[in-house]
């Protein structure tokens, strides 16, 4: 401290807070029902998150935090910068609704997750220590016929008959939901 006219100057205290603030660690929580999942908790780098042997679809990642009084986290995904800003604790990457956890589910492939505190809401005042995640997500649940026996080719198949396995391993949808309104809601 420096005396300024019998004023106390506190630039070192304001630098200590910055310093402490980090992302230390990541949790895989399950959003429906608002816990970590057992075995990802923390998230190491280089996990495969298997969707088929996870207890949901329905997930989150909330970012841990070495200090209290964190104003906002940055959340860089795939490259994308801002792809989720979150000012209030809990500070996770799907949102919450007053620490409800909003369901985010990573699509299949390799991805690069890197989180960042602010001391400002809003990605604004001085960035903390960034924690950098790689990790990646597969759906090994098999594909079997959805009648049970496999078409015999040359012939017809309709549409509506993909095989059961689901989103990335029995077919593959750019589109969420029934849109055509078919006999088939899967």
């Amino acid at each position: 401290m420096e005396l300024l006219e019998n004023r106390v100057l506190f630039a070192h205290a304001a630098a200590a807070v910055v310093a402490t603030q980090a992302v230390t660690s990541l949790t895989l929580i399950n959003a429906d029902t608002d816990l970590p999942i057992a075995g990802y908790d923390p998230l190491a780098t280089g996990t495969t998150l298997d969707l088929y042997k996870l207890p949901t679809h329905d997930l989150n990642i909330r970012a841990n935090t070495s200090a209290a009084a964190v104003g906002s986290v940055g959340f860089k995904y795939d490259g994308k910068t801002t792809y989720f800003t979150d000012s209030v604790a809990p500070f996770d990457i799907g949102g919450d609704t007053a620490g409800s956890y909003l369901p985010w589910t990573p699509a299949l492939g390799a991805h690069t997750l890197i989180v960042t505190p602010y001391t400002g809401t809003n990605r604004t005042g001085t960035a903390g220590t960034a924690l950098s995640e790689n990790f990646t997500v597969i759906n090994s649940a098999p594909s079997t016929p959805f009648t049970g026996t496999a078409y015999v080719l040359p012939g017809q198949i309709e549409a509506e008959n993909f095989d059961n396995g689901g989103e990335g391993v029995a077919y593959h949808d750019t589109t969420a939901g029934n849109q055509g309104g078919a006999y088939r809601t899967t």
